[in-house]
């Protein structure tokens, strides 16, 4: 029989894509004041220098557009992963990111090196710095790059080249340079970013496996592998836990030991694939004919125990019939022939009270058991027969 296969790792790069958008986001409060504080100085440096309607409209415009920009973000960072889906949120995302590419890259209109050189190369320092600080922050989420860094250089490139001199020329060629440069080291960055979401999709992975392996082991420590009950170490806990909660109750907890007769003789004769058939088979109908809040255990070898919550030493003998009965009249196939399989049983009940314990309720269920075959097999024992 071939061993399962384990589960393997995947990913999906829709996947990596949203947890990259919302690194992204989490980091942007940065950009909302450092282009809020570069707006301020550019009109600050040009104020009375150049066209004063124009650099207010256009400071106007950047700040309007930086708080609601923060506003997003806000919103942003408290939506759940599916409100972030919603149309509007990605075209908030866009539009603000490229508002703030267009406005950048229209400050070259500010830009007058003869007039103004001063302020001109203050200018150009500050747009290459949010540049280099967008390259950074866009490498979470490359379309970003394109939508603030490109627009910010490739206006000052063309101021440049269009003002066609010798040292346009030169500051075209730098600006060419650091564009490809920070286009390469935001590709960098964002590998890294990227391969740092799987490692932990990765690793969320193998936690969940590891919970779910140390569950399902769990899970088998405390369950018959043939039967699929309840094993003697589940009895030991439940009867334990059984016992304190139904000392407070005041309320009866009754036992069911069973055992099935003349079993070794099954597994000699017929072999021990034919004893498994009927453990399975005994343990199915004792199932059926026991309430859902009871609990089935397979105690050992061939010997079952039934936990009764709240009844009463009568109730408990009437389900023991029952189960007696629905056994021997399913009779099991071996060899060509239908044998009938039959239980002795022992049925004892107590009120958790001080002077008794848990194990004074076992030891009197199994001594009725063994009553039950010592007085020739195929009979219920209770504790109340015992005192009649």
């Amino acid at each position: 029989m071939n061993a399962p296969e384990l589960p393997q790792f995947t990913y999906s790069n829709k996947k990596v894509d949203q947890l990259l958008s919302d690194e992204l986001y989490s980091h942007a409060y940065g950009t909302v004041f450092i282009h809020t504080v570069f707006g301020l100085l550019v009109a600050v440096i040009f104020f009375s220098k150049v066209n004063t309607i124009f650099l207010g409209l256009w400071l106007g415009v950047l700040l309007a557009n930086m708080l609601i920009r923060y506003t997003f973000i806000r919103v942003w960072l408290k939506s759940s992963t599916e409100e972030r889906k919603k149309s509007w949120m990605r075209y908030m995302a866009f539009g603000t990111s490229l508002t703030s590419g267009v406005l950048w890259a229209s400050s070259v209109a500010f830009l007058d090196f003869h007039s103004l050189p001063f302020e001109s190369l203050a200018l150009s320092l500050m747009v290459m710095s949010l540049a280099a600080s967008a390259a950074l922050y866009s490498a979470y989420f490359i379309p970003a790059f394109y939508l603030s860094v490109v627009p910010y250089i490739g206006s000052h490139l063309v101021y440049h080249i269009l003002h066609f001199s010798f040292v346009s020329m030169v500051v075209s060629s730098v600006l060419m340079v650091f564009l490809v440069m920070l286009h390469g080291q935001a590709k960098r960055l964002h590998g890294t970013h990227r391969n740092k979401i799987i490692q932990t999709l990765k690793n969320e992975f193998l936690i969940a496996r590891l919970e779910e392996t140390n569950l399902k082991l769990n899970e088998s420590s405390r369950t018959d592998f043939l039967t699929k009950m309840l094993n003697r170490r589940s009895f030991d806990e439940a009867l334990k836990r059984a016992w304190r909660v139904y000392q407070n109750k005041q309320q009866p907890i009754s036992l069911i030991m069973c055992d099935i007769d003349h079993f070794k003789h099954v597994n000699d004769t017929f072999g021990h694939i034919v004893g498994d058939k009927v453990l399975v088979r005994v343990a199915n109908n004792i199932k059926q004919q026991i309430r859902s809040e009871d609990l089935l255990f397979r105690y050992g070898g061939e010997e079952f125990v039934i936990m009764l919550y709240d009844t009463t030493i009568a109730e408990a003998e009437v389900i023991a019939e029952k189960i007696r009965h629905k056994v021997m009249n399913d009779p099991i196939e071996m060899e060509g022939n239908l044998e009938s399989i039959t239980l002795s049983l022992g049925v004892s009940s107590k009120v958790p009270v001080k002077g008794f314990n848990s194990l004074d309720l076992l030891n009197e269920s199994d001594l009725m058991l063994y009553k039950s075959k010592q007085n020739g097999r195929n009979k219920v024992t209770s504790v109340r027969d015992e005192s009649k």
